[in-house]
């Protein structure tokens, strides 16, 4: 086997939960694990992280940040070091966005620059930020032309995004997906003080904007009155989100969702070694986002490979896996009546929409996708070496 040194560039890395920072994390560690050289070259976006450390076979270096604006944070390190480290790589593997994306291919050879867009950017917000996206498009702009490959994690997306004109460069790669399986959801229910015979909504993810949980929680008294015993569990970080907690909606979410009391439980974080029985708790996840920063959505594949169906919105990119494994309805973004029917549905036609492990790992695996992302960078250093 052809073993090659990757860098791997992106704003955040764990401990910063989102799903770039696990699909970055996911990625390194399984192409480490395969005998390749990985390194991250990231943001300190917690100043008592350490600068340099290796993590399950993977060197993440992190760079002090000067200064964040919206979801960027600006690192003026970041191009003195990717200058003197790019030549000891084969490949460089930029995840987007990051502001900085045209000036650091400018440092770099066309063959050995490897995009990956994960998601349009759209920051909903008034003149600064509108001048920032500006700005991060004529720098990508700048950098697409200059790469070999651009990554997207599904063609419908990539279709309907601000990088359409480049189809040619595009490669289809979904998302790395963690492996779980159904577990028993008892301790978790236990410890959330959930009852056998709750029917339980789920959602996972940061607790922002784009994720449209407004209309989840606008959905809620639409459920319960057609189910009175279902429960709403909206898990994951309401505070540690890119940007600042600004960009969180948790305040504003639980405001909406008092006058439910005990029918919608936020968790807050959970730890990987609860996810498993979370899932396995829910009788249906929600994915109701609605903005083009979301442009796949792990966590619904994740729900599926432990049983769980999905209610997700008709988006580009979001609407591939209820397509492809039919374990689900799709509903129009920002409709909460839709979302209260097709949950409703589900629970009462639940087994129409199960499908076996084995059928949803035709579409979606961990090992097709670090497998699919060696092949394209042996072959973009292979060329290199000519």
């Amino acid at each position: 086997m052809v073993e090659i040194k990757i860098l791997f560039v992106v704003s955040y890395y764990p401990p910063y939960h989102s799903g770039v920072t696990e699909y970055v994390k996911r990625l390194a560690e399984g192409l480490a694990a395969r005998g390749h050289d990985a390194t991250v070259l990231t943001s300190r976006h917690i100043p008592t992280l350490p600068s340099d450390e290796t993590l399950n076979g993977v060197r993440v270096i992190r760079l002090p940040v000067l200064f964040k604006v919206s979801k960027g944070v600006f690192k003026p390190a970041l191009l003195p070091t990717l200058r003197r480290m790019c030549q000891d790589y084969d490949i460089v593997n930029i995840h987007l966005p990051l502001p900085e994306v045209g000036a650091c291919a400018l440092l770099l050879k066309k063959r050995n620059l490897i995009l990956t867009y994960h998601c349009d950017l759209e920051l909903h917000k008034g003149l600064p930020e509108k001048l920032i996206e500006k700005i991060y498009y004529l720098s990508l702009n700048f950098a697409l032309p200059r790469s070999e490959r651009i990554i997207v994690n599904d063609l419908d997306y990539a279709m309907h995004s601000k990088i359409r004109s480049y189809k040619e460069k595009i490669v289809e790669i979904h998302p790395p997906i963690t492996a779980y399986q159904r577990t028993d959801p008892a301790g978790f229910k236990n410890k959330y003080g959930l009852k056998q015979d709750d029917i339980i909504i789920g959602f996972l993810g940061r607790l922002v904007y784009e994720k449209g949980l407004e209309y989840l929680i606008k959905a809620v008294p639409l459920v319960l009155a057609e189910l009175p015993k279902a429960r709403f569990i909206i898990a994951g970080e309401g505070e540690d989100v890119a940007g600042g907690k600004k960009h969180s909606v948790k305040d504003e979410l639980i405001k909406m969702s008092k006058p439910y009391g005990d029918r919608v439980l936020f968790t807050g974080f959970l730890p990987q070694s609860e996810i498993p029985a979370f899932y396995s708790a829910c009788d249906v996840f929600v994915l109701p986002s609605i903005a083009p920063l979301e442009s796949f959505g792990m966590v619904q594949v994740e729900a599926m490979l432990c049983g769980t169906p999905v209610v997700a919105t008709d988006m580009p990119g979001v609407r591939t896996p209820v397509i492809k494994t039919k374990m689900g309805i799709l509903v129009p973004p920002k409709d909460e009546e839709s979302l209260a029917i097709a949950i409703t549905t589900i629970i009462n036609e639940r087994n129409r929409y199960i499908r076996p492990t084995g059928h949803i790992c035709l579409h979606f695996s961990i090992d097709n996708t670090i497998e699919s992302y060696e092949k394209i960078f042996i072959n973009s250093a292979q060329k290199q070496s000519r």
